[in-house]
């Protein structure tokens, strides 16, 4: 915990020093991309190792679709109501 903790506190005072330069910023981001990317990997490829969630993906599957749509259609409703109660007199 403490070298997560360490890892955020870091990243935030490296934010703080390259804040003005656009350059560090633009690098930056194309880290955290890559960084995405690899982990993403490797989730997949934990996925595709595990037999349990092989021999049960349509099962698991059918949850996990249930899940998103659910997760999206509560996303949305929080959305347009936000944008209709804060943000009344705005244009967009």
């Amino acid at each position: 915990m403490i070298i997560i903790l360490s890892c955020i506190a870091g990243g935030f005072f490296l934010g703080l020093f390259f804040k003005d330069n656009k350059k560090a910023g633009s690098i930056f981001i194309k880290l955290t991309d890559f960084s995405i990317y690899v982990l993403l990997l490797f989730l997949g490829i934990s996925v595709g190792s595990n037999r349990e969630i092989i021999d049960n993906i349509g099962q698991i599957g059918l949850q996990v679709l249930i899940i998103t749509l659910l997760g999206l259609m509560g996303s949305l409703c929080l959305a347009y109501f936000v944008g209709k109660h804060f943000f009344k007199g705005e244009k967009r």
